[in-house]
């Protein structure tokens, strides 16, 4: 009995730390849907795309993380890394996007882990 209430409290956080992180990504997903503008669904209409090739090239593709357009695309270390993954994006260098996301898996299970 005590493992299968240790196993319930286990499996009841899992839950609610996924399901936070889960909420907030479909609730920006859904707002970035509801203030696009309706010009180029038109013109995929237009075109004659198909609902896929309009899920993947017009929805999926707008609704992408972008960050900050203004930033420089130097690299700068010092203001956190969601700007560090911004300017990368800017200057185009994918070995670096990767390094951050890296960094950011390590530090996510490190303090899952932790605490």
């Amino acid at each position: 009995m005590p493992v299968f209430a240790c196993l319930s409290v286990t499996v009841s956080a899992f839950l609610a730390i996924f399901t936070s992180q889960a909420w907030t990504l479909a609730f920006a997903f859904h707002q970035s849907l509801v203030t696009r503008s309706a010009e180029p669904d038109e013109a995929a209409r237009a075109l004659r795309l198909t609902r896929w090739q309009r899920f993947r090239r017009r929805l999926v593709l707008s609704c992408a993380i972008r960050g900050d357009q203004r930033a420089r695309p130097e690299v700068r270390f010092s203001r956190g890394i969601g700007s560090f993954v911004a300017a990368v994006s800017a200057a185009e260098r994918t070995d670096l996007l990767l390094l951050a996301i890296g960094a950011m898996i390590v530090m996510v299970v490190a303090v899952n882990v932790l605490f």
